[in-house]
């Protein structure tokens, strides 16, 4: 029974998420790269222009960034803003578009005398 304790508690320490981390850096964009749980080799990292970082908080690799020489949260351009907003409208255009392509389908059918068996135009939107 001890062993059955002793495995469960072994299982429930790996699925702990681990928030802190060592991330690294490249000192030409002071943009991590990558993110580890362990201390980088230093002179690994040297030779590609990098440094490790540790930071107890967990933030997103594409957002971290070496700021006052701690790991902070990237501000995002408003280039990058407005891709975010186009990609979104892009995305509700779309959606007009398949709801709308449904529609137009289902009346069609309707038109050639197709029976449903259980869909109703009402359940399209």
């Amino acid at each position: 029974m001890k062993r059955v304790y002793l495995v469960l508690i072994i299982l429930l320490a790996f699925t702990i998420p681990c928030s802190a981390g060592w991330y690294v850096i490249s000192l030409d964009t002071n943009r991590a790269t990558s993110k580890t749980n362990y201390l980088p080799d230093a002179n690994d990292l040297a030779t590609r222009n990098e440094i490790a970082i540790f930071s107890e908080e967990d933030i997103p690799l594409k957002d971290a960034e070496l700021m006052d020489g701690k790991i902070k949260v990237r501000a995002k351009s408003q280039a990058e803003k407005n891709e975010i907003a186009d990609k979104k409208a892009e995305r509700e255009d779309r959606a007009l578009i398949q709801k709308k392509m449904k529609e137009l389908a289902y009346d069609a059918l309707v038109v050639e005398n197709v029976k449903f068996k259980k869909l109703k135009k009402e359940d399209l939107k």
